[in-house]
């Protein structure tokens, strides 16, 4: 037994078993989800399918078999059936205040009433088609039309849908219907199908200007092309490293040919090296900015989310358009930390400091969009009522305000269920932290002196390998998130496009200013160089110092080409706002990190 058979007997519920004959599964089938496509595709989900169906099994010249995807869904437990508190359909839909009050009663009464129209209407259906459709009507307690008020609910219905389109302020497209509706005391679905199918368009979804205005937009963007171009500026050169140490040591023949075709990174020039150590300053200081400003949007879109209703909201198309926002917005935030964290790890900048900002913004990104989900069909009613209310609806909401245009909305193209890609980049940052943190530790260095020589060696060249693998196997994560970055900022992009200028306010300019902090001080480095007094931003006891023993110690690789010149003086004499004078009896002198990137 096919499982839709199975279904369909447990609603049968009035001793009517289905037919054996596969039609029945072929036209129609048993739907228990919930109805979040608006009003619209209910309209062709029921008046037009039926249509559909019978114009083909009734002969009709032209027509055309539907495919399996535009079966006709029939909804248990609304009434008639064992599931459903309420026995009797007639009563239940006869009345608008009760049909309109709810998406799931008013789809099941359309079904209903088509399939009774239908049965009437078209004269070329065999006996075994309307065979079909008593033992459809049968499973919700109809055993003839004259048990079912159809025409009296396709009216109704026709002018709850009139009334809405004349009740807004854009131009209504709907036509009242004509003679061509009812031909020799038929009803033709047809006609009514196409005049209600205009009830929905020009409608059009209000942007919440705080999430995302032009300012906004123009923010988010910018952060995105920051982070990539940090990534570009430090990722690229480490990628190409490591590539030329890991084919070294696989493949050892190779390795004067990679040595004359593979130059490292040249740097001359005072500039040159101003930018280098000017953007190894900005990632850090971007970083943090970065996760602040995400870990602020992702809070706010929280709140915002919380609400029953989004300020402005009058449609389920706009409160749809809210929800795409709050998952492009939150996942386009995380994307850009990630790519930044990566960053960090591959400059050797990172710290629990920065780990710690990054999770915080990660989890608070996939906590927004992981539940940033749609309401349920009784929600949804419950969340407008009281709004655009119209007599010839039962005194319920405007259909007009349940209707949704997909194809209009600006959306994450990738879908929400990404972001939980989040929860793996917070799992990788947190091993490597505890990878740099086990060497260091005293039972490790103890198992490093017993080994022998002969182990060591290959230890050390274990290590290596590893590690230019983990360069590696990062580099094609980080594609996977520019992959990811990129169809997010092609969403905004469109988003700017569609928000235009019109929402400029002092909340917009401030977005777009944010960033301004960091640029301008990344911008100084880079023409002027570090001075006397960014040395001496933190007491001297905070600072990343060597003692000249450790740094006499240390090997040749371990300072980038040009770092010999920047090292600043020891000022003995001078003693930083904070620092305590002779805190220290042992000279010490601040030197640059070597970082992974030059």
């Amino acid at each position: 037994m096919l499982p839709d058979q199975s279904n369909a007997m447990s609603y049968s519920g009035r001793g009517n078993s289905l037919p054996a004959f596969p039609q029945f599964e072929t036209v129609f089938t048993w739907y228990t989800e919930r109805l979040d496509e608006g009003v619209g595709a209910m309209i062709d989900g029921t008046i037009g399918r039926s249509w559909s169906w019978f114009n083909f099994l009734n002969g009709s010249l032209g027509a055309e078999m539907p495919d399996r995807a535009s079966t006709i869904a029939l909804i248990p437990g609304v009434c008639g059936d064992v599931s459903s508190a309420t026995t009797n359909c007639s009563d239940l839909c006869s009345r608008p205040s009760d049909m309109f009050g709810s998406l799931r009663t008013l789809w099941h009464c359309l079904t209903l009433a088509s399939l009774i129209i239908a049965d009437t209407s078209f004269l070329g259906l065999n006996e075994s088609t309307h065979e079909l459709i008593h033992t459809a009507l049968r499973n919700f307690s109809i055993t003839s039309a004259a048990d079912f008020p159809g025409e009296t609910v396709l009216n109704n219905t026709f002018e709850c849908a009139f009334a809405s389109c004349k009740a807004t302020e854009e131009e209504c497209k709907m036509k009242d219907l004509n003679s061509s509706y009812t031909v020799d005391g038929h009803v033709q679905l047809n006609v009514l199908h196409e005049s209600a199918m205009k009830l929905c368009e020009g409608v059009e979804a209000e942007i919440d200007a705080d999430i995302a205005g032009p300012g906004v937009v123009i923010s988010y963007i910018f952060q995105a092309a920051l982070a990539v171009y940090v990534w570009a500026f430090i990722s690229l050169p480490k990628a190409k490293a490591s590539l030329t140490s890991l084919l070294k040591r696989v493949l050892p023949r190779l390795s004067f040919k990679m040595r004359c075709s593979i130059r490292p990174w040249p740097i001359s020039g005072r500039f040159w090296a101003n930018l280098v150590y000017a953007t190894s300053t900005f990632l850090v200081e971007f970083h943090e900015a970065q996760c602040f400003f995400v870990t602020s949007i992702e809070i706010a879109l929280l709140y915002a989310k919380s609400r029953p209703l989004p300020g402005g909201t009058d449609s389920l198309e706009t409160l749809y358009q809210f929800r795409d926002l709050i998952q492009l917005v939150g996942s386009t935030s995380a994307w850009s930390v990630i790519l930044s964290q990566t960053s960090l790890y591959r400059a050797r900048l990172n710290s629990v400091y920065y780990a710690v900002l990054s999770t915080i913004a990660l989890v608070l990104a996939t906590a927004t969009v992981a539940t940033s989900v749609g309401p349920s069909d009784d929600k949804t009613h419950e969340l407008f009522e009281g709004l655009n209310n119209i007599s010839e609806c039962g005194g319920n909401t405007s259909l007009r305000s349940f209707c949704l245009q997909s194809s209009g909305r600006i959306s994450n193209l990738l879908g929400p269920e990404i972001i939980y890609f989040c929860v793996a980049a917070v799992v990788t940052v947190w091993l490597f932290v505890l990878i740099e943190v086990l060497p260091k530790t005293i039972w490790v260095d103890q198992m490093h002196q017993r080994l022998t020589r002969r182990q060591r060696a290959i230890y050390t060249v274990v290590i290596d390998v590893i590690a230019d693998s983990i360069n590696m196997i990062f580099f094609l994560l980080d594609a996977y998130i520019i992959g990811f970055l990129s169809f997010s900022l092609f969403s905004l992009r469109g988003l700017q496009k569609k928000v235009g200028a019109d929402e400029w306010g002092v909340g917009q300019v401030i977005a777009v200013l944010i960033w301004a902090p960091v640029l301008s001080k990344y911008l100084y480095l880079i023409l002027f160089g570090i001075e006397k007094g960014f040395l001496y931003r933190l007491s001297r006891s905070f600072m990343v110092v060597k003692r000249p023993s450790e740094t006499e110690n240390d090997d040749e690789g371990n300072t980038a080409p040009g770092d010999e010149e920047d090292i600043a003086p020891s000022d003995e004499g001078d003693t930083a706002l904070g620092d305590a004078t002779g805190a220290d009896t042992v000279p010490l002198m601040p030197v640059y990190r070597n970082t992974a990137a030059w």
